[in-house]
């Protein structure tokens, strides 16, 4: 069965989503296509050290999960055993590297003097088929 993931943006290292002086967390929201029923307000985390370099070991996935709103849980259900998780896991790995890298080489350069931004917020509409 294919699964439709369509990314929509990156909170990159948010306070309010768990960042700390030693960990990131980023949240990548997407929209998930999965045996005929669509899925919106769909989120998974992504936690790195501060001043990791991004490689696959760094990224640490979380499980996906739907952002609980107003309307949000109306139609079907969604079990996060319904994905392959590796190819989901290398799907998000690769959207939230190429936003995040491509984010300005200034900021890259802030992050080496030991500045931090938080809550920057990336956005670029990706949709893959797992």
């Amino acid at each position: 069965m294919a699964i439709r993931v369509t990314f929509e943006r990156v909170v990159q290292d948010a306070e309010a989503f768990g960042s700390t002086e030693t960990k990131v967390v980023s949240r990548v929201f997407f929209e998930l296509g999965l045996g005929g029923e669509t899925y919106s307000d769909m989120y998974v985390d992504i936690e790195e050290p501060v001043g990791g370099d991004r490689s696959d070991d760094a990224l640490a996935v979380g499980t996906p999960q739907r952002a609980v709103s107003e309307g949000a849980l109306a139609a079907g259900s969604f079990n996060p055993t319904d994905l392959d998780q590796a190819a989901f896991e290398e799907a998000v790995r690769t959207y939230y590297r190429s936003l995040v890298n491509s984010a300005g080489f200034g900021k890259h350069l802030a992050k080496d003097k030991g500045f931090r931004t938080h809550g920057d917020v990336l956005g670029l509409v990706q949709t893959v088929e797992l």
